[in-house]
């Protein structure tokens, strides 16, 4: 019987997204980071989590993926461990997305958020697919 690791984080963009080419094939790597706010006043705390997604989907978000934009990401959480210069022992934690969904901070995101995607309004107010 294998184990679930599915993870989901709800948080803010902490620098805008990169893609890059990776491997003899070429494969697609699109990377960032959220800032994730967890507890309230005196116990209020920052968690930070690099992100991950492989392929084109990846690359499609990049133009929404912007610095201090609200998602939800999905995905497995998986850990690196590494040996630095001077011998001490590292390791980092990193979501590798399997969804990624672009939250509306207002109104008028939610708009910005339907124009990208569905193109647009009619005269009447409605959604254009």
């Amino acid at each position: 019987m294998s184990d679930l690791n599915n993870c989901t984080f709800i948080g803010r963009i902490t620098k805008d997204a990169t893609t890059e080419m990776v491997g003899n094939k070429g494969t697609l790597l699109t990377k960032f980071s959220i800032a994730n706010n967890t507890g309230f006043g005196q116990y209020e705390r920052t968690n930070f989590f690099n992100c991950q997604m492989w392929g084109k989907q990846g690359q499609a978000l990049l133009e929404y993926l912007k610095k201090g934009k609200q998602v939800g990401v999905a995905g497995v959480l998986e850990n690196q461990k590494w040996t630095g210069q001077d011998g001490a022992q590292h390791d980092s934690w990193t979501l590798t997305c399997n969804s990624i969904t672009l939250l509306a901070d207002s109104k008028n995101a939610v708009k910005e958020q339907v124009n990208a995607v569905a193109g647009g309004y009619d005269d009447g107010g409605n959604t254009v697919f």
